[in-house]
């Protein structure tokens, strides 16, 4: 398993925990492990990841410019 792909699990257990904050450090630092590595599946999960949990904070604009970058 890559460091992406851990960050991301953590990502998702510090979300359905209702850690936010904590779950955006994870997926924000899992996106740069998995650039490094060219895990782009691992990558592409932990901004869709993210962009969920701003939605979930209200963050709508950022959710929607993280979305419009992954997909341009």
């Amino acid at each position: 398993m890559t460091r992406a792909r851990l960050l991301n699990t953590e990502g998702a257990a510090l979300q359905y925990r209702d850690n936010l904050p904590g779950a955006t450090e994870s997926f924000e630092a899992a996106i740069i492990a998995g650039k490094r590595t060219g895990r782009t599946q691992d990558t592409f999960f932990a901004y869709a990841s993210l962009a969920f949990v701003y939605y979930l904070q209200g963050r709508l604009h950022q959710a929607f410019s993280l979305c419009e970058h992954v997909i341009s």
